[in-house]
């Protein structure tokens, strides 16, 4: 698991945050986390048995060598002719499974593509988890059956399932079947299963800080509102980079905020959990994108020498100062700070800014306005970078080139 931002690798977790955009992705590659694989015995171990009145007799098992996904060998169904109509493969736990730390069943299922479904059952001393899948590919193709989703139909990793549960707890498990479901009756010929475990999903905790009163966080598809008013956020619809959403793997995503009075901050808390992915070398993750929510607008600048006003008022993000050393050197109307200069450990640092204006060059109503602002402001504010040329004029740009470089882009265009 690793949590990556526009320069690569963030080695931190836990994210501060100003006033302009940013984005930064969740990435899991691992294909098992923690997992408890099934498939390791003898033929023995599974019972088979068939039901119903159709062309099919009981199932008979053996280990193939016919392209295993996992491993040295697959475990073959042949399911031969008969008189039955559904069979079913039972696998009995001699010491009942504790499955709550886990998130999903796996396995690796030889595909037909013919669109038939099938079933996959969890025994449990009251109940039990029934879930169906439609084979709708073709080969090797990896299925996830995620033990904490609510019972419906759902897309999970490219494949159609449904649950439906009569059980309330994970705990014990006795027994797991597979077989063919009702809808697809006498299913004979060999059926190819592979990599049968349980497996958990890594879990990232992110925690994002930042002095704006509000804010949005978004996949791209889902946007939710970030305040001080909101406790807890029901963040379900965040989806993954399939397109699928994360509640299809995990049921409800929660995430927590609370406002730090001593700084003046809102802390948004998500604990994230991404599925493992699906087909080999590949990744599965999970972008998001932090905006400030321009609440108010400005009217101009203003200088200890002077003012500037805008043609049209420019929207703003509320923000504030966490250092009460700052000393304001510009300000947009309306006392939002535009230009901070600090002075710590004989550096002077100048902050600017300058990303509404920045975001107002996409709009062509206000980008005249934005462009001329700049100018303005870069004659009004003296920079005190004569004193320690080379320090100092290095650590100003060090801090304005990420909202820079949106203008340059812009200037060269």
């Amino acid at each position: 698991m690793s949590i990556e931002g526009r320069n690569g690798l963030i080695a931190s977790r836990n994210l501060n945050w100003l006033a302009s955009s940013g984005e930064f992705a969740i990435v899991n590659s691992a294909q098992q986390r923690n997992a408890l694989f099934l498939q390791a015995g003898s033929i023995p171990e599974w019972t088979p048995s068939v039901y119903g009145s159709g062309s099919i007799g009981p199932p008979l098992f053996s280990f193939s060598n016919q392209g295993p996904f996992v491993g040295n060998a697959s475990l073959e169904t042949f399911v031969p002719q008969g008189t039955g109509a559904y069979w079913k493969a039972t696998r009995s736990f001699t010491t009942p499974l504790d499955l709550r730390d886990y998130d999903f069943l796996s396995f690796y299922w030889n595909g037909r593509a013919d669109g038939k479904s099938y079933v996959v059952e969890l025994l449990g001393q009251s109940g039990k988890i029934w879930y169906s899948f439609q084979d709708s590919w073709e080969a090797w193709h990896r299925v996830l059956l995620p033990l904490k989703i609510q019972d419906g139909s759902h897309s999970v990793g490219g494949v159609n399932i449904q649950k439906v549960s009569t059980l309330s707890d994970l705990n014990p498990i006795e027994a797991l079947t597979i077989g063919n479901e009702a809808s697809n009756p006498s299913a004979h010929g060999v059926f190819l299963i592979d990599g049968i475990s349980f497996d958990s999903a890594p879990a990232v905790d992110v925690r994002i800080q930042t002095t704006l009163s509000s804010f949005d966080i978004s996949d791209g598809k889902t946007t939710y509102v970030v305040s001080a008013n909101n406790s807890t956020l029901e963040m379900s619809g965040l989806r993954v980079s399939s397109g699928e959403s994360l509640s299809n793997y995990f049921g409800n995503i929660l995430a927590r905020t609370n406002y730090d009075a001593e700084n003046g901050s809102i802390v948004l808390n998500i604990s994230l959990r991404i599925p493992p992915p699906v087909y080999p070398s590949t990744n599965s993750s999970i972008r998001l994108r932090l905006d400030p929510i321009y609440s108010q607008t400005s009217n101009g600048l203003s200088f200890q020498g002077g003012q500037f006003s805008f043609d049209k008022p420019i929207p703003l993000p509320s923000l504030q100062a966490r250092n009460n050393s700052a000393e304001v050197l510009a300000w947009y109307q309306d006392d939002i700070p535009y230009a901070l200069h600090l002075s710590e450990r004989n550096l002077n640092i100048v902050y600017l800014n300058v990303y509404p204006l920045i975001r107002a060059l996409a709009d062509k109503s206000l980008s005249q306005t934005a462009i001329e602002a700049i100018h303005a402001s870069a004659s009004e504010i003296n920079l005190p970078v004569d004193r320690c040329p080379k320090r100092c004029s290095t650590f100003f740009f060090t801090n304005v080139e990420r909202q820079s470089e949106y203008l340059r882009t812009f200037r060269s265009s």
